[in-house]
């Protein structure tokens, strides 16, 4: 006597990836799933496997894309969702006459392919020369030899960058260094003493942090 029944999502996904888990399946239709088990190995993938698939066209354009995109890396000031749809215009393998839809769909599965993250830049290190760091740190300390810790001031400034370069960029690295902005700028120099002197009025307003940041 055969047992009668409904089975649970896991015991119905045996042998049937593409079984919705929402649907019940008796325990007949289970097993001529698993006596049928070559045939559904010989099937090509089920709906979710195949959106990763992409043709061998999207396959060449994209690796004209990468090309392009791996050759600018690290080396322009920014890569933007739209320097990127400008090379897959460029390079495009289907011709004058296609028009490629390059929708947000289209740029975040390109992205996606090939591991493609929007990245904000940190810091200045891409505009320092290290060995000319080093140098200047030895001169430092000679000209400060001379002078006690009192005396010594560590200025900070503040400025409008009226020229600044962009501070997001779509990159493959895990990091990505930024650039010193440009000195097109309007910029004001001040150290603590100062700070302190023109906060003299609201010197009970001023907070730790405020110090801290001057």
């Amino acid at each position: 006597m055969r047992a009668k029944g409904k089975l649970s999502n896991t015991a119905r996904s045996v042998g049937n990836p593409c079984v919705q888990a929402g649907k019940s399946l008796s325990r007949d239709a289970t097993r001529n799933v698993i006596a049928g088990e070559s045939k559904w190995a010989a099937i090509e993938p089920c709906q979710l496997e195949r959106k990763q698939l992409v043709s061998p066209q999207i396959q060449e354009t994209d690796a004209r894309i990468m090309k392009v995109f791996k050759a600018m890396d690290g080396k322009v000031e920014a890569i933007t969702g739209k320097v990127i749809k400008a090379i897959a215009l460029r390079v495009n393998v289907y011709g004058e006459n296609t028009t490629l839809k390059l929708s947000k769909g289209w740029l975040y599965r390109l992205q996606e392919r090939h591991g493609i993250y929007k990245k904000r830049k940190h810091g200045e290190a891409a505009s320092v020369d290290q060995e000319a760091a080093e140098v200047g740190r030895v001169k430092l300390r000679r000209l400060t030899d001379s002078y006690a810790r009192s005396e010594i001031c560590n200025m900070d400034e503040t400025s409008f960058f009226f020229r600044s370069e962009a501070k997001y960029t779509l990159t493959q690295r895990k990091v990505f260094s930024g650039r010193k902005d440009p000195k097109h700028r309007l910029t004001l120099a001040l150290d603590i003493y100062t700070a302190l002197c023109w906060s003299k009025v609201a010197y009970d307003e001023i907070s730790p942090k405020t110090i801290q940041n001057c």
